[in-house]
């Protein structure tokens, strides 16, 4: 290949590049070292209230959790998702029932072995609009319906409410992400120049093939 050749190729390589990006818009830590976990499932029904500080779309959801007792997450395993703009009604702003990726994080669940704690991922077909200084409720509930390994919402390091069935409870926040997550794809000029280098890779290939 010749130097004008390697040139060009170099150019429609870099410019043609396109890569996902995700911000977080709002996060409880999840913290391995943190004991306890809440049974989200079998009609057991949480919502972990959140404010966020500015306005936000939002499009991918990051939780932790487990399986109680073996670990191991039923394939496929399926979720209700929701988020409402207060306890009485939860699933006014967004609703879904979702397919997670899962990864399991390599830690155990208080330290019982098999009792894995697994990280869960979505990524939602619609972006969810979410305005700043207002208090919202997500809610995350197991449909498997498996009374012998049931799922449970792990823990965060921080402080604050859960609503248990539309109720305050005694018990802490749990651990969950919210993001925004992007793919930065070739603007209209850039296209514009790709073509033209495939332009002039084709006229360096005819030159080569005349000489």
């Amino acid at each position: 290949m010749t130097t004008i050749n390697k040139y060009i190729s170099s150019i429609i390589l870099t410019l043609s590049f396109s890569s996902a990006h995700a911000t977080t818009i709002y996060e409880q830590n999840y913290d391995p070292t943190i004991f306890g976990a809440y049974y989200a499932d079998q009609g057991q029904h949480l919502y972990d209230d959140f404010t966020i500080t500015t306005n936000a779309s939002v499009n991918s959801l990051t939780f932790w959790g487990t399986y109680w007792i073996d670990g191991i997450a039923p394939n496929p395993a399926n979720f209700d998702i929701t988020i409402g703009d207060s306890p009485s009604n939860i699933d006014n702003i967004f609703s879904a029932t979702a397919t997670p990726t899962i990864t399991d994080t390599g830690f155990d669940h208080n330290g019982q072995p098999g009792a894995n704690i697994l990280e869960f991922n979505i990524t939602f077909n619609t972006v969810i609009q979410l305005a700043a200084n207002t208090q919202y409720f997500l809610g995350i509930y197991s449909n498997d319906n498996n009374p012998t390994n049931r799922f449970e919402w792990i823990r965060s390091n921080q402080t604050g409410t859960l609503y248990s069935n539309g109720n305050p409870s005694e018990l802490g926040n749990t651990s969950f992400r919210l993001s925004s997550t992007s793919t930065n794809v070739p603007e209209p000029t850039t296209t514009v120049l790709m073509g033209l280098g495939f332009a002039g890779l084709g006229y360096a290939r005819r030159r080569k093939a005349q000489a």
